[in-house]
């Protein structure tokens, strides 16, 4: 636990993904990332992406905080015991490591930057309109949304792929029949300027007439029990497997998969439901704590990786398209 006095009138920003205004005084925010369901309204608690960094702004100048440490938190901003305004970070385990820096905002981000390292540039159309919703059911209907654009003379810069696209809802795969014509479609687009980017989820079909997952059990990519047996948990193609992330190798494993997209015009990917989330009707949407992952080498339990699951597969897909065509930013 970590207690810290506020300034007079310090507001407190940061966070990740909260579902509150900027200001984030007088409540208590839970540090464990979770798919909320399909919807969400003001004050629901916790979303997708939690991040243990905080900005205190005041007149005086602001303070960036970093707790680095990736098992579940409750942060509360408001009072505590010993002072009128503060903050309280309670972290169910590991070690409590805080970096602090100060001075002027912009000079506090680039020190800040330097320890966590820098975000890399985006590819420029990822800044323009993207397009995107479930259920286009054939590349015909993605091709007709296409054509829409261009007849209304509306700029699009990418359209998205939702589950729709898979064969099966097996990840990097495509439906031979209702999008059979994929890589002359994404030809199209890109004469028009546009890009197709397609979802990427972590949940591999447990299906051993599945190379991909046979893959993963034959290399042991995938995320176990602590009696080596493979955890499965439900998305969308069923019963699935979760690569562990947290391996070196499962990363480039994974990251070599990404070609089967690239290679019919894909542009770039959109990572879904790496939380992770195992959907269920109740309890905790994701997989069991005790399960066991590499965390590079040293090994671990779930409740140690949970927070960087997401990252650790954005990892692997940023350094699998960057390495693919050096000449182009990652998407």
């Amino acid at each position: 636990i970590l207690r810290r006095v506020l300034r007079d009138g310090e507001r407190l920003c940061g966070l990740g993904e909260q579902a509150r205004g900027l200001d984030l005084t007088g409540a208590t925010y839970r540090l464990w990332n979770r798919d909320p369901g399909g919807s969400w309204g003001t004050g629901q608690d916790p979303l997708y992406c939690s991040v243990p960094v905080t900005v205190g702004l005041h007149h005086t100048g602001p303070v960036w905080a970093f707790h680095e440490n990736t098992y579940e938190a409750e942060i509360t901003v408001g009072r505590v015991e010993h002072a009128a305004h503060g903050v309280t970070a309670e972290f169910h385990g590991g070690a409590l490591i805080t970096y602090v820096a100060v001075g002027e905002l912009d000079e506090l981000l680039t020190a800040a930057a330097s320890l966590t390292g820098r975000p890399s540039m985006p590819p420029r159309w990822a800044l323009g309109y993207h397009h995107s919703r479930w259920g286009w059911r054939t590349d015909t209907a993605v091709g007709e949304v296409l054509d829409g654009f261009a007849t209304r003379r509306l700029p699009v810069s990418a359209l998205h792929l939702d589950i729709d696209h898979m064969d099966h809802f097996r990840v990097f795969t495509v439906d031979p029949e209702r999008f059979g014509g994929i890589d002359a479609l994404a030809r199209r687009a890109a004469d028009a300027g546009v890009r197709l980017v397609a979802i990427v989820d972590p949940a591999v079909r447990r299906d051993t007439s599945f190379p991909l997952y046979a893959e993963g059990v034959r290399g042991g990519h995938f995320v176990s029990d602590e009696h080596g047996r493979i955890v499965h948990g439900t998305v969308w193609p069923g019963w699935a497997a979760f690569p562990d992330f947290t391996s070196d190798a499962t990363r480039s494993w994974w990251g070599s998969h990404y070609a089967a997209l690239t290679s019919l015009g894909i542009a770039g990917v959109w990572h879904d439901m790496n939380e992770p989330t195992s959907i269920t009707l109740w309890g905790d949407r994701t997989l069991p704590r005790s399960a066991v992952h590499d965390l590079g080498g040293r090994g671990g339990l779930h409740d140690e990786a949970h927070n960087v699951y997401g990252l650790l597969m954005n990892k692997a897909g940023h350094d699998a398209l960057a390495a693919a065509d050096g000449s182009r930013r990652p998407f």
